[in-house]
């Protein structure tokens, strides 16, 4: 086999899993809409969010910046199929709205009404604590997609006439990027979060190509871990690995990168504001 079949066919391999792993994990990243929730008429999409199960309660995680929305409208789920859910149950953010530019760790978590969880748990709809990555060994040359709903591709799914909507997500591929004048910047040390290198191209979930489109909307979505870059990983019938590894908060067009907060910092706060949670 010639190097251009072995590219090929790595590539489209790689292109397998992308598909495999956002049609596992699109049943628990979902849109935010503000305006009126339960009436699709007048509900305008505002960002991106995550279900979880932690510690077997049921979380819903988003960026900050998205949940400040709530101090001015309902906020309510895309769903799958039928209606809107409106977010019910007790919350936490990271920051204050009056200070939220410097708030760098940007993320906000429910904890979710039962009936709540209920209404959203759509075909297997929260991501569960074995598909959550650890973050052990050498984190360099990892492979990550990142799955969220942007502005620019959801403005015309609210369909009025029909009363319904239909949300459209987009996934980004990307490795993860070292951008030390970035995180000096945003005086972050780096041990909290991930840069990702903001690609020229995004594809579908489905596997269709396309230019990169505006992120705005996509905050709040998830980071999925593909493990190492290696040959091993992308032989045909080898298992797609992908594990939430952690939240969309801001991208940095200037740097090329895209910041995220690693899901066990996000965890390690929700164990602490919620200390009935079970061990």
């Amino acid at each position: 086999m010639t190097n251009p079949d072995i590219k090929a066919m790595l590539l489209k391999r790689q292109s397998e899993c992308v598909t495999e792993l956002g049609r596992r994990y699109l049943c628990a990243v979902r849109p935010i809409y503000g305006g009126k929730p339960n009436d699709p008429i007048m509900a305008e999409p505002i960002g991106s969010c995550v279900l979880l199960r932690f510690k077997g309660a049921p979380f819903l995680i988003t960026a900050a910046h998205v949940f400040d929305h709530h101090t001015s409208t309902g906020l309510g789920v895309g769903p799958l199929e039928g209606r809107l859910v409106r977010i019910k149950g007790q919350f936490h953010s990271t920051g204050s709205v009056a200070n939220r530019a410097n708030d760098h760790y940007d993320f906000a978590f429910w904890r979710l009404a039962e009936e709540t969880a209920n209404a959203l748990d759509q075909r297997d709809g929260f991501i569960r604590e074995d598909e959550i990555a650890q973050h052990e060994g050498d984190m360099n040359g990892r492979q990550y997609v990142v799955l969220g709903f942007p502005l620019s591709k959801n403005k015309k799914t609210v369909q009025r006439a029909a009363k319904s909507i239909k949300p459209e997500p987009v996934s980004y591929q990307g490795m993860r990027v070292e951008r030390p004048k970035l995180l000096e910047e945003l005086c972050l040390s780096g041990n909290d979060h991930f840069l990702v290198k903001r690609e020229r191209r995004t594809s579908g979930y489905d596997g269709t190509i396309d230019n990169a489109i505006g992120l705005r909307g996509a905050s709040g979505g998830a980071l999925i871990d593909r493990g190492p870059s290696s040959l091993e990983n992308l032989l045909p019938g080898t298992p797609c690995y992908g594990k939430l590894a952690g939240i969309f908060i801001e991208h940095y067009d200037n740097h090329e990168a895209l910041l995220f907060t690693k899901i066990e910092v996000i965890l390690k706060e929700m164990a602490r504001t919620f200390s009935d949670l079970g061990s």
